[in-house]
């Protein structure tokens, strides 16, 4: 997936990592203006226990928040295959192209199935 919001972008790569093909990222970039708007990577977010990380992004109107869909997720509970959706927020919101931190994990209540692929669509809004 791909979101872009103002100077910033989130590219999915849900079959890339340096290190395991099946984990999947995102990829933070943001278009610097005092580097005449050209876009440089700033951060790769790959949460832990997700797979196929990437296959859906969303970012807020603010791009203070950043939703990644996983197609997989293990999250130790013996339930993986199910899915989750990974929210982000960026540390400083006065540095835009700054750190991004885990803010809290969403998995399907108590109905979870495997293969479910919960998270295969994320979106954010205002308000």
């Amino acid at each position: 997936g791909v979101a872009m919001r103002g100077s910033t972008a989130l590219i999915g790569a849900a079959g890339h990592t340096p290190h395991n093909p099946t984990i999947g990222a995102t990829y933070v970039w943001y278009a610097d203006a005092s580097a005449g708007g050209a876009f440089a990577q700033t951060e790769m977010l790959q949460p832990a226990g997700g797979v196929q990380c990437g296959t859906a992004v969303a970012l807020s109107e603010d791009a203070r928040l950043a939703a990644i869909g996983c197609h997989d997720a293990d999250l130790g509970d013996g339930e993986g295959g199910t899915g989750a959706v990974f929210m982000y927020t960026l540390v400083d919101a006065g540095d835009p192209a700054g750190a991004w931190a885990l803010l809290t994990t969403i998995v399907a209540g108590h109905d979870r199935v495997v293969g479910s692929r919960f998270g295969n669509a994320v979106g954010l809004s205002v308000g």
